[in-house]
């Protein structure tokens, strides 16, 4: 792996922090913290101007309207885009998950309905995968799919699903098999959140930032063109789904923001701590931060060379998801009692953010995947070894 970047994606990083430097604060947009929470992350003005950019679909093929570039360029986006605290929440999961997974194995109908209002940052989807006592075993899932005719009929719940009260769509994962069919009974669907019989009810956090969902779905009858792949084929479309997920950049490039502000809090001497400890302590997350920058480069190379990067994507999640909790933690113990200050609290370093991303960190290396089913993938597809 060469660990220099060409002068073309040197520039390309230049322009990226030009644009956000004209656009974010005193622009048009305001920046996000990604560690204090997403409640102002989602904004469609700002996908759209990224899609009049020609930004969004930046490693989709042109002949989809995409950029053709390299998978490399889409990380030095992404970076730039959360370093600098771009609202990106309306075509994110789109761009990254959802379009690719059209073109790999969608109808010529689903890539002329959803690829270009994608790349023009006009649609927004969510996951629906877990579900009620069905988080990481993906196959107990219980949703139901009957066929009608010409029409899928959905019963069942969706939860924890984030973006559900701001998307357009969900790419869910329902059974159209007998319930006992594990995941060989699985099929994903394009689903409008917009049909009559879903609802979608908030599930407020006790840390009071952007709740999950939970998506109720109630004899809702989809047509069946909107079956994304081959019925019956979905435990393989989701997975392909979660990979790209599972790169994790923007867990590692939160945790790079973090470091950054805890730095500038300790030269400002604004913390009272024995500097020759922690000099070695944030010297070593520091490492463990390029460390986690290089694994999500690493599965973007592979992706850039047409490969499925399985193993090397559980890799950088384990890695970075447990190093957030690192950095949280070392964070909380700099700040000491301040620390557990929130937002709005007068005297509370860092704003009080620190107080409300620590505990999330833990939901990191639950969500798309826990640790323990990532060391599973390790073991069995990155070392063959046995189940």
């Amino acid at each position: 792996m060469d660990f220099r970047f060409t002068p073309k994606q040197e520039d390309f990083r230049k322009e990226v922090k030009r644009f956000l430097a004209a656009e974010m604060g005193n622009g048009s947009f305001q920046p996000v913290n990604y560690a204090a929470g997403t409640t102002n992350a989602f904004s469609r003005p700002f996908s759209r101007l990224l899609g009049r950019k020609g930004w969004i679909g930046l490693a989709w093929p042109q002949e989809y309207g995409g950029g053709g570039r390299s998978y490399i360029d889409q990380l030095i986006y992404t970076e730039e885009m959360i370093l600098g605290g771009a609202p990106v929440a309306c075509h994110w999961l789109a761009e990254r998950q959802i379009g690719p997974g059209v073109i790999s194995v969608g109808t010529a109908e689903q890539k002329k309905e959803f690829l270009a209002p994608i790349l023009a940052g006009d649609m927004a989807f969510c996951l629906g995968i877990s579900e009620p006592g069905t988080g990481s075993d993906m196959a107990s899932m219980q949703t139901q799919a009957r066929e009608d005719e010409d029409y899928f009929v959905i019963n069942g719940q969706k939860t924890f699903n984030g973006g559900a009260d701001q998307a357009d769509y969900v790419l869910l994962v329902a059974r159209p098999g007998p319930p006992d069919s594990r995941h060989r009974g699985l099929s994903t669907f394009l689903v409008n959140l917009r049909l009559p019989g879903i609802t979608v009810q908030p599930m407020p956090t006790v840390l009071g930032t952007r709740p999950l969902n939970n998506i109720f779905f109630d004899n809702v009858r989809l047509p069946r063109r909107y079956l994304l792949g081959e019925k019956n084929k979905g435990w393989l479309v989701a997975n392909t789904q979660l990979n790209f997920d599972r790169s994790s950049i923007e867990l590692l490039t939160t945790c790079r923001r973090v470091l950054q502000d805890l730095l500038a809090l300790i030269q400002q001497n604004a913390v009272n701590c024995n500097l020759a400890l922690l000099r070695q302590r944030l010297g070593e997350l520091a490492i463990e931060v390029e460390v986690g920058r290089w694994l999500s480069y690493k599965v973007a190379l592979l992706q850039s060379e047409g490969l499925s990067p399985d193993a090397e994507t559980s890799v950088a999640k384990v890695f970075n998801s447990e190093l957030m909790q690192r950095v949280a933690s070392e964070g909380m113990r700099i700040l000491g009692l301040f620390g557990q200050l929130t937002i709005g609290s007068k005297l509370a370093p860092l704003q009080g953010w620190l107080a409300n991303w620590c505990p999330t960190t833990h939901a990191r290396a639950v969500a798309s995947g826990t640790s323990e089913i990532q060391r599973n993938i390790i073991a069995q597809r990155g070392l063959a070894m046995p189940r």
